[in-house]
């Protein structure tokens, strides 16, 4: 009688009337189920959850620590289209950085004590400034008439001229001197505003307060173009057209800038 041999090889224990390994069905030992106290789960079988109780103060298996987002979740709320994550800036450039101010981009300046006031733009600057040169320059062109008129009457036989009319001839020069810086000087000291600015609706004002410029300021604003054309007469212009060339956005010429003004809408 030959012993029964297990399918390794070796003899089956006794009392095994077969050598073929049962079957599976309702009743057979699972592979999947855990393996007997004391044993190692086989390296094939899924891995498992831990039994017993959790450890105090730690999170159920598989969660993440308390506080913190589901794994695969933002801790933050979705962001509506177009629009960026939660702490990143919004698109676009944003008011301080370089080239983009407040001014530059709404035509307004901030003035402590006045809040947010409207620049004069560069059509009425220009139209005020050639209304002040017209009424300017029709006062300047009698007084020289007058002057010259003077200058020749007083001239003898050979056309020499005499001293009176010489001495008429400086008055004029001197009083065209005064009706300009009157007109440019006074007239924004006082009222903020020159003729040809009133006409246009705009007016000068301390950049500080919003306030009238008064004697100092108006003063300094009308010597800096004045000292360009004794230099040159083209940089006059230069100097009244300055305000373009602002890269602050508050649209204030050299002028401006030296005496702490700026050239707002008064309407």
């Amino acid at each position: 009688m030959s012993t029964p041999m297990n399918p390794g090889g070796e003899p089956a224990p006794e009392g095994s009337g077969s050598t073929e390994p049962p079957e599976s069905g309702y009743g057979a030992q699972s592979p999947y189920a855990a393996p007997p106290a004391g044993q190692p789960a086989p390296m094939d079988a899924p891995y498992a959850q831990p039994s017993g109780p959790q450890p105090s103060g730690q999170p159920p298996y598989g969660q993440p620590p308390y506080g913190q987002p589901p794994y695969g979740q933002s801790q933050y709320p979705p962001s509506p289209y177009g629009q960026p994550q939660y702490g990143q800036p919004p698109y676009g450039p944003q008011f301080g950085a370089a080239g983009h101010t407040p001014e530059a981009l709404t035509g307004l300046v901030d003035i402590p004590g006045q809040g947010p006031v409207k620049l004069a733009t560069t059509g009425q600057r220009v139209l005020a400034r050639v209304a002040d040169f017209v009424i300017v320059g029709v006062v300047i062109v009698i007084l020289l008439a007058v002057g010259l008129g003077s200058l020749a009457g007083s001239s003898d036989a050979n056309g020499n001229p005499g001293s009176i009319g010489i001495a008429s001839f400086l008055s004029t020069l001197l009083l065209i001197l005064v009706v300009a810086l009157a007109y440019e000087v006074v007239l924004v000291a006082i009222r903020g505003a020159t003729l040809g600015k009133q006409l246009v609706g705009i007016k000068v004002v301390r950049s500080a307060d919003g306030a009238i410029p008064g004697w100092g300021p108006s003063l300094v604003r009308w010597v800096v173009p004045a000292a360009a054309s004794f230099i040159c007469g083209l940089l006059e212009l230069v100097v009244y057209s300055s305000f373009l060339f602002d890269s602050t956005g508050r649209m204030q010429g050299w002028h401006d800038k030296a005496a702490g003004t700026l050239v707002v809408s008064s309407r």
